[in-house]
């Protein structure tokens, strides 16, 4: 009878364990950027005209959707060949795949995907929405291409056909100074109906709006979307970077109430209601409201259904903001302020500058470190004898899906 004991025991403990979530994990790692190339011939070719630089290819956004990953390469500089990418694996390597295909990204082509920063998936319809800058190396210091008007496309990934595209007019998203960054989807009544999506133009940063279902679009400027003073300055691994970017994270409430943004070079987060965004007419200014200090200046941010998280960029970590637990101290969503704030992840060697995230169908968050502040400098290692990553993605489990996934709302008991 001891023996059984000891055996089902064994079986109840090694039965818990197994379902003990494992901790962040690295998925995928680069020290440089390659491409699925269609042929033998063409990664050559690209290379010796300029149109792949290695140097000018790290990853900024990551979605995930069944089980893909989704990558953006910003052309912040020439050589970039592919914007937008599925990461494949071959030869045991990732790789880039270009999506949907490689004349998708033709330089030039205003049908085609000039600069993509950012963008969302819809994980009921398996609709990518997709951000086009339009405008090629528009790095501070550098020489801007304003080749193609910016624009938004909606891609059905299931079928591999367009639903939507659409031209912003420049008086919505100037052609010359935009930099359409960051993007949350608005679904209402489960029906897809509003994009929000940040604008990091140093010129004139704000907040645009997409109607789908009007297939109109406005905006809104505001003082709270200009880097602050003591944003300014940050300090990564002991070593200080000036900033000053304005206008950068978002995220949407899992009840569509709320949307929350910050200035990269800031540590205020703010808060607007979704029913004054919408509305082309409203008064943005009085209705935002400033929900308090992140331990960190972050780049990006992301809503699950209980947690705000964000890259807390000077203690390469991710943090999160239990907006949930605040909100029940305090009544209600429409007066939170930011007090609990508690570090999920950080690795001071491998996490410098967590820039985008992404949720999965099983609770994990994704998120890439892309140590964007030696990128920049251009004092990045991408040498063949180089065997430290400067790219990662990682995942690690949080127990929460995305905001989008609305069957699981947050809890409506909460006033607000």
């Amino acid at each position: 009878m001891k023996e059984i004991f000891a055996v089902l025991l064994l079986i109840h403990v090694c039965g818990r364990l197994s379902t003990t979530p494992p901790p962040a994990e690295v998925v995928y790692e680069w020290v440089s950027i390659d491409y699925d190339w269609p042929n033998n011939t063409t990664k050559p070719s690209t290379f010796s005209s300029g149109k792949y630089i290695r140097e000018n290819n790290i990853i900024a956004g990551v979605k995930v959707y069944k089980d893909d990953v989704y990558v953006t390469v910003p052309r912040w500089r020439e050589g970039v060949p592919s914007s937008l990418n599925r990461v494949i694996v071959k030869n045991g390597k990732p790789i880039l795949q270009p999506f949907p295909d490689w004349k998708s990204h033709t330089v030039g082509d205003c049908d085609a995907l000039q600069y993509v920063h950012s963008m969302e998936v819809d994980p009921k319809r398996g609709w990518m929405w997709i951000i086009d800058i339009g405008r090629l190396d528009i790095l501070p210091g550098g020489t801007p291409r304003n080749l193609c008007p910016p624009k938004i496309l909606v891609y059905d990934i299931n079928t591999a056909s367009y639903v939507k595209r659409y031209v912003f007019p420049a008086s919505v998203a100037s052609p010359a100074t935009n930099f359409l960054n960051d993007i949350v989807l608005d679904v209402i009544n489960d029906k897809p109906t509003y994009a929000y999506i940040t604008d990091t133009s140093f010129n004139d940063p704000g907040l645009v709006v997409y109607n789908f279902q009007h297939n109109t679009s406005h905006r809104f400027s505001h003082k709270s979307m200009g880097p602050e003073p003591e944003g300014r300055s940050i300090t990564i691994n002991n070593v200080t970077y000036a900033m000053a970017a304005p206008m950068d994270g978002i995220a949407l409430s899992p009840d569509s109430k709320y949307v929350y943004y910050c200035a990269l070079a800031a540590y205020s987060l703010f808060q607007v209601p979704t029913n004054v965004v919408r509305n082309p007419s409203a008064d943005f200014a009085s209705a935002v409201k400033n929900v308090g200090k992140k331990v960190s200046p972050a780049d990006g941010l992301a809503y699950g259904q209980k947690n705000l998280f964000f890259g807390a960029l000077d203690r390469n970590a991710v943090y999160k903001w239990r907006i949930d637990a605040d909100a029940k101290a305090q009544h209600g969503y429409a007066n939170v302020q930011m007090k609990t704030q508690t570090p999920v992840v950080s690795d001071n060697a491998r996490m410098e500058w967590v820039d985008t995230f992404a949720f999965d169908e099983h609770g994990y968050l994704w998120f890439t470190a892309n140590r964007l502040q030696p990128f920049f400098q251009n004092t990045m290692n991408f040498s063949d004898s180089n065997s430290t990553p400067n790219v990662r993605i990682w995942k690690v489990y949080v127990g929460e899906k995305g905001y989008l996934h609305h069957a699981d709302k947050a809890d409506p008991s909460i006033i607000g």
